[in-house]
């Protein structure tokens, strides 16, 4: 992967905790997630966010990505999309696939991992 542009400002974020520990009210909560105008791309089994589910194969969840891409670049609107399948280790691993294809460095882009299938 090329990144165009290594000079953004690193905006990482984690949160490590036990279910029920607070997490996703955090994240709902961070001021740093621009509510509009970015692509926020979420491993969501649990439905803890608001967003677009998409459903499907992995092959359905890139297609929609690539689809909000585009209107991102062309309108500067954003999209939340969870790819909504069972949270298991090799969905993850295609959901973190996905994720690597879009970050160019070019754009800002949020990946919140909700819940990581061991």
């Amino acid at each position: 992967m090329k990144n165009p542009n290594p000079q953004r400002p690193n905006k990482s974020t984690l949160y490590l905790a036990m279910s029920g520990a607070g997490k996703s009210q955090a994240l709902k909560q961070n001021p740093a997630i621009p509510a509009h105008g970015v692509l926020v791309l979420l491993f969501d089994p649990n439905h803890d966010h608001e967003c677009y589910r998409v459903r499907g194969g992995v092959g359905d969840f890139a297609a929609i990505v690539a689809q909000a891409l585009d209107v991102l670049e062309r309108d500067g609107r954003g999209a939340r999309l969870a790819w909504d399948v069972n949270p298991s280790a090799e969905n993850f691993e295609q959901f973190c696939r996905v994720v690597n294809a879009v970050l160019d460095g070019g754009r800002e882009t949020y990946v919140i991992a909700e819940e990581l299938p061991v």
